[in-house]
């Protein structure tokens, strides 16, 4: 038996996939590569992605994003 808990809805239109869509639309628009090739110009680091997820999801939570400085 399942914990109904645990089970994530990855619908069109909840918030993960909302913020999905959008960090997309975001590395497109500065270039990152997100695959594994080697020797590319502009590859996404670890931190980009996770951050820029972080940004992506707080967003269409919330509405806004405020930096941490």
């Amino acid at each position: 038996m399942t914990d109904k808990a645990a089970v994530i809805h990855t619908g069109e239109n909840s918030p993960e996939y909302v913020a999905w869509r959008l960090f997309l639309e975001v590395a497109k628009a500065e270039g990152k590569i997100l695959n594994s090739a080697p020797n590319r110009d502009n590859p996404a680091t670890r931190e980009w992605l996770l951050t820029t997820f972080g940004e992506c999801i707080t967003t269409v939570r919330h509405g806004y994003y405020t930096p941490v400085k």
